[in-house]
């Protein structure tokens, strides 16, 4: 599989797009003027404008256009989500999240023949301007729409990344999943699951005040698992 991308040093723009710009940018052929990609074994080589590579800041739009096609060479069965951008591994680099996305297999957890299963991948900033594949996982983030899930935020806070969830309707819960990098073995462990529960159901908060039940496990309850091994059942 190519592992390697090579695009801008610094995201000027983070965040989540919406379903409609996603769409669009999906569907469209870059610009041969902005983007050139060249095909090697294990490299993607992307030209950029002039402006990008002396500053070497991307706007949200150019982001867009260069993870697009660097996911459909590296992951032809998915398309591009969205992404967040952060310190993944301490080491004062601006480093990529992608959430990838797929139409569910018959034998994967789904609610509808619409549901996406999604991939997330964490892409490290290698000197400008090269980013490599260094992790994945399909559990972290389940299915579009089981459990009436919402679109989760990525938090990167300096080698802590954090998926932050709003499961449930009248009976919620807010989940924080958290990862942590480990300077000596490279990689990402998980370090912290919280949970809030509360409901929203005038009948369960008679007295007007919304209980909340938090629970915290730490590695003392889950053990030793790595970000790649994440798989919550």
């Amino acid at each position: 599989m190519i592992n390697r991308l090579n695009i801008g040093w610094f995201l000027l723009v983070i965040g989540l797009f919406s379903c409609s710009s996603k769409v669009e940018k999906q569907d469209k052929i870059a610009d041969e003027n902005l983007i050139h990609k060249e095909i090697t074994k294990d490299t993607v080589s992307v030209s950029l404008p002039e402006k990008v590579v002396e500053n070497k800041i991307l706007t949200e739009e150019d982001t867009i256009d260069l993870l697009i096609p660097f996911v459909a060479e590296n992951f032809p069965e998915m398309r591009f989500s969205h992404y967040q951008s952060g310190n993944l591994d301490k080491d004062d680099q601006n480093d990529l999240v992608i959430v990838l996305e797929r139409e569910c297999k018959e034998e994967e957890e789904k609610t509808t023949d619409e549901s996406m299963c999604n991939k997330v991948v964490f892409l490290k900033n290698k000197t400008f301007p090269n980013y490599e594949i260094v992790a994945m996982n399909d559990y972290i983030i389940t299915c579009s729409d089981c459990g009436m899930r919402s679109i989760p935020q990525i938090v990167i806070n300096n080698g802590y990344i954090s998926f932050e969830n709003l499961i449930g309707s009248f009976e919620r819960t807010f989940e924080v999943i958290t990862f942590k990098y480990n300077t000596v073995e490279k990689d990402w462990f998980l370090h912290r699951i919280g949970t809030e529960n509360y409901s929203s159901r005038a009948k369960n908060n008679p007295d007007g005040e919304i209980k909340v039940r938090t629970q915290i496990r730490t590695k003392e309850d889950f053990g030793i698992v790595r970000f790649k091994d994440f798989n919550d059942e």
